[in-house]
Order: C-alpha cells, then structure tokens, then sequence
C-alpha cells in the first residue's frame, strides 16, 4: 500500500511520479489476490486439522478485507487526480470571463448570432478567428504529460495523466460519439481551453482505465468522476458573474454542452446519470435566454 498509495515506489525503483497507469496496475494485481483467496481458503482447509479452520478462516476474512481496502483506496485516487485537474483549470476561468467580455469578442459573437451560424468563405477559418478575438491562444502541451501536484499530508505523492501525442478528445471506442456541433448549436462559440482539456484528459484516463480495470470497476470509478465534475462544474460557473456580459453567457454554455456531453459518454452506473443532467439542467434554467435563441436557430435552419 505504501509503495503506490504513500508514493514509496517512486524511492524504491526511482520512478518520478505514480501515474494513474500504475495505479491501475497495481489495482490489477490486488484484484488478483482477492479472486484467489476463496481457493487458497479450500486448499489450506484440506491440510489443516478442524480446530485450526476457525482460526484460518478469520485471519483470511482479515486479509480479504485489508486488500478490499487497498482496492477501494486506488479507486479513490484516481478520483482524486481528476479532482485536482479539474481545480487546476477551474483558475482559469476567471482570465477566460475577461477575455469573452472583451467588446472585440463581443461583437463577433453578436454577429455570429444575429447571421443564425451562417459564415462567408471558409468556416473553419472563420471559426479559427472567432475563437483568437475571444480568448489568448491556448499554450500547446511539448512533453505530452499533465503533472497533478497534490498535498502530501492528504495524498502522500505527486501523480500524473499521461497525454499521448494525440489530440483526440475521447477513447478510440467512442470516437464517432464524440460532441458534435448541429442546427441547434451552430451559433455558439467553440469550447475553450478549459473545456477542451478536461475533456481531453478524460477521454486519456479512459483510455488508460479501460484495458486495466475490471468491468464492474470502470463505473464505480467513472460514475465518481462524473457526479464530482458535475457539482463542481455547476459550482465554478455560478461563481463566474455573467449578469453583464451575454458573450460571456453564450460561452459558458458552449462549454457546457461540451462537458455535458463527455460526461454522458463515460461509462457510469445509470444511478450516476443525475451528474450530467443536473449540470444540463442547470445551463437551462441559468442560461434560458442562450437555450432559447439557439434553438430559434435550430428553426430557422
């Protein structure tokens, strides 16, 4: 347990840091033992005389217990890692709200609206300036890993996502469910940069999960994930004050539906479904007047 959890691998074999791989791994091999313990418990009985049963069986239930522990405490670190990505561009939202009230970004949007989605010459292109007048350019990722520096009193170590150099956003397996954009939405924004790395951070930790973990593992992980993200999600974005900026208001549901999105498709107990919608029911009820003109553009369209 300290060799992962207390970091005390990163001592022993020099490693630099516990990724959420390794974590995985060793998740397997915990697995491993609990799946074997009920055989070993047959065996050893077979051997021993019945007055030592009793004592068998309840230093066994002991160990069965101790590494269910174990189990449950991998699962709650990777929960925690994407806490923690999740805080750490959550700082950037307030640096992205005084970039989407900028009057240059404003206008843009306005006339992105008023033409219902509909660009002259090349959209992309188009799409490519919108987004430059709204916010900086996002800074690119050289050594394709995302460091997650956390508190040693409550974590113990420093953990990290490993990004590969691929920019897709989701898991090969849902590539063709990833977000896309229709009528309805053809007039907001494209997502920031804060959206479009949590999303792309959790397509990696899917990614990486879904080889390692068991079946029954990847929702009670994932299922974590997204209700955390969710709450937390609907906590950054009431504190962001959007009364006086509707360019802000028209961004921040872009992001939205973006996150909503990915959230959906990740693979949750169905209990876990109240995450998304509570997130998609508060865009709606907040932002009632971005919802009703988007789909007024849906009809026009």
């Amino acid at each position: 347990m300290q060799l992962v959890l207390g970091a005390g691998a990163m001592q022993v074999s020099g490693l630099k840091s516990i990724s959420a791989k390794h974590l995985a791994l060793a998740n397997q091999a915990v697995c491993v033992v609990l799946a074997l313990l009920p055989s070993v418990s047959v065996c050893l009985g077979a051997l021993l005389p019945e007055t030592r049963h009793l004592l068998l069986l309840s230093e066994l239930d002991r160990l069965r217990q101790d590494y269910a522990l174990h189990r449950d405490e991998i699962h709650s670190k990777l929960v925690t890692i994407m806490q923690e990505r999740l805080r750490f561009h959550s700082r950037k939202l307030p640096n992205a709200l005084t970039a989407w009230t900028d009057p240059v970004g404003a206008a843009l949007l306005a006339h992105r609206v008023h033409s219902h989605g509909a660009v002259s010459g090349d959209g992309e292109t188009q799409a490519q300036a919108f987004a430059h007048c709204i916010e900086p350019t996002p800074t690119s990722i050289t050594d394709h890993s995302i460091h997650v520096g956390l508190d040693v009193r409550e974590c113990g170590s420093l953990f990290h996502v490993n990004l590969p150099p691929s920019d897709r956003l989701t898991n090969p397996q849902n590539a063709q469910a990833a977000p896309s954009r229709d009528a309805a939405d053809a007039t907001l924004p494209p997502p920031s940069e804060f959206a479009t790395a949590l999303v792309k951070e959790l397509g990696v930790l899917q990614r990486v999960l879904s080889p390692l973990l068991l079946p029954w593992e990847l929702p009670a992980v994932f299922s974590r994930v997204a209700a955390n993200y969710a709450a937390a999600l609907v906590k950054a974005f009431e504190g962001l004050d959007l009364q006086d900026s509707q360019a802000a208001r028209w961004h921040v549901y872009a992001d939205g539906l973006h996150l909503v999105a990915c959230l959906q498709q990740l693979p949750c107990d169905e209990a876990a479904e109240k995450g998304p919608e509570a997130l998609d029911e508060w865009l709606r009820s907040t932002l009632a007047d971005v919802v009703k003109a988007t789909e007024g553009a849906a009809g026009a369209a």
